[in-house]
């Protein structure tokens, strides 16, 4: 369960090439920050691959007043073989796989970036 149908329009009517959600998974108690890279963390032997894009992902807690980062990931991808960009539900769950939670995780979009 989740809330995503609330944000899929505004994701698919986001033009920027940066766009992203903050969510949280209740179960596992952190947030997932999840976004279109710049380009710049793409390695040349990437590129070579396919790969012409990434998602920068970061799980933090919440820690008495402050967001602590946990563990960072990034997920290389191939923008004409994935969906990422109109598929908000894609985007969420690989996120969340990449930082190393089951996508069948209840999670909530709390903002989009």
């Amino acid at each position: 369960m989740n809330n995503i149908g609330a944000f899929k329009k505004k994701w698919i009517e986001n033009p920027s090439d940066e766009k992203g959600v903050l969510l949280y998974l209740p179960v596992s108690e952190v947030f997932i920050s999840a976004k279109f890279g710049t380009g710049e963390n793409l390695l040349k032997e990437d590129i070579t691959r396919g790969f012409d894009d990434y998602i920068y992902v970061r799980k933090l807690i919440f820690d008495e007043d402050e967001m602590v980062e946990l563990d960072t990931a990034q997920l290389d991808f191939s923008s004409e073989r994935e969906d990422y960009y109109l598929n908000l539900n894609h985007f969420c769950e690989e996120s969340i796989e990449m930082i190393g939670n089951s996508s069948e995780e209840e999670y909530w979009i709390l903002h989009m970036i």
